[in-house]
């Protein structure tokens, strides 16, 4: 059980996961973006249909909505998993709950 604790170390990953969602999500909200400028493809919110520079900018506003979004949510769970995680390598691995008093609780 060795080889999780690399796994199981404090870290940012929240800020990891926003800014991996934010710069994922970017070129779709340029495509997204350009398309509503030449009014090809309109922008719905709320409801509307929004094109030319409101439909730009509104996409260039959702993409950071988004990320941050879909970064808290992974976020949630992989914190319970990193949780559930550190509880079973405490349990299964006394050699690492001697060791380290991090692990087991």
């Amino acid at each position: 059980m060795m080889f999780l604790k690399k796994y199981i170390e404090k870290r940012n990953s929240f800020a990891v996961l926003f800014w991996n969602y934010f710069f994922a999500y970017i070129p779709l909200g340029l495509l997204v973006a350009i398309l509503s400028l030449v009014d090809v493809v309109p922008v719905n919110f709320n409801d509307q249909k929004y094109t030319g520079i409101q439909g730009a900018v509104i996409s260039f506003v959702y993409v950071p909505w988004v990320a941050f979004v879909f970064a808290l949510l992974n976020w949630i769970f992989l914190s319970f998993g990193n949780f559930v995680l550190r509880f079973f390598v405490g349990l299964f691995d006394s050699k690492t709950a001697k060791d380290d008093p991090k692990v087991a609780n």
